[in-house]
């Protein structure tokens, strides 16, 4: 039976957004999902307040980088909130958002050998080597933590074309996609075994894990107007042969680069089809949102990650409330 979990952008203050993942662990959630916004609060005080203010509930960052923060700082970090939470963190590690890097002033070349050299770094100092490394990327020279880590915590990786696919399921524990369909959900998942097997690992040993922009609401055009500006965005930087597979005209991505370059995501609605929403978005009444689960579960995913992409304190507390009492029953 398929996981199912829940993700915050993490945008609002870190007392408040530590007690979503708190009313998610007393509704019966196992697992809450942290995004790491490069100018919003640190996701690791944030998974810190939450370790203290949970028990059971598995904590992760979906997902940081190992840009603007070195693999050594995920070693150490990740290890603490571990230790605080009694085995419970689990570090989502991806390339990261190409222009909030950038904006940095830190360039991001390799995204790919920077994944595998960072996965390798933080494993060997997470079993107590002292670590020297002459990578293509990144160099270490004799580094070793001063403390012994409660365990080598899972490390899962944020993929999404077919060569990062790959790539994640040679090197991760699990692996986080951000699809919302189950066309385009079976296609990741084609491209993430071939680097499973390549590895030699056993089947189902790797958690692939849809990561989808989720609203819920007992109305469900209310719930499907939550997610229409994000269903513009994301049509409007993805891949032709995706537009293809869903219907989705060249006409129609026009349109929409146009608003957004005249008015941001501002009054946008009319302009996103139910292909693009159906495609990019997770979105409707309780029941609604069952079945889309349960197409995902089919498609061969092994949890799904809700991420609610409300801002409101009261709306995302009730969605977390409709997610446990409304979706989580009928999908265990």
């Amino acid at each position: 039976m398929i996981k199912i979990g829940f993700g915050l952008l993490g945008i609002g203050s870190v007392m408040e957004t530590a007690g979503y993942f708190k009313l998610a662990e007393d509704l019966g959630l196992e697992y809450g999902w942290g995004a790491d916004q490069t100018f919003s609060p640190s996701i690791y005080s944030l998974l810190t307040l939450s370790a203290h203010l949970t028990k059971h509930i598995k904590l992760g960052t979906s997902v940081t980088n190992p840009y603007s923060r070195h693999p050594v700082i995920h070693a150490t970090s990740g290890a603490a909130i571990d230790e605080l939470s009694g085995g419970r963190f689990i570090l989502g590690l991806g390339a990261g958002e190409k222009s909030a890097i950038e904006s940095l002033g830190i360039e991001r070349p390799k995204t790919k050998q920077m994944l595998r050299e960072s996965v390798e770094i933080i494993r060997r100092l997470l079993k107590g080597e002292k670590v020297t490394y002459d990578g293509e990327l990144l160099s270490l020279s004799n580094v070793k933590l001063m403390f012994q880590p409660r365990r080598v915590f899972p490390i899962y990786v944020g993929a999404r074309g077919p060569k990062t696919l790959q790539l994640a399921g040679e090197i991760g524990d699990g692996v986080l996609i951000d699809v919302c369909d189950p066309t385009e959900g079976k296609i990741a998942i084609a491209e993430t075994n071939k680097g499973i097997e390549k590895a030699g690992k056993k089947p189902g040993e790797t958690e692939i894990i849809s990561a989808v922009s989720f609203a819920v609401d007992e109305d469900p055009e209310k719930a499907k107007n939550k997610v229409k500006w994000l269903a513009a965005v994301i049509a409007a930087s993805v891949p032709q042969e995706v537009l293809d597979r869903h219907d989705i005209s060249l006409s129609q991505i026009r349109a929409l680069k146009e608003h957004l370059g005249k008015k941001g995501t501002h009054d946008i609605e009319p302009l996103v089809t139910k292909e693009m929403l159906e495609t990019f978005t997770l979105a409707g009444s309780p029941r609604q949102c069952v079945a889309r689960i349960e197409t995902m579960e089919r498609a061969g995913f092994s949890q799904i990650d809700l991420v609610i992409i409300d801002t409101v304190h009261e709306n995302i507390q009730h969605q977390i409330k409709l997610l446990a009492e409304k979706i989580l029953p009928h999908v265990k």
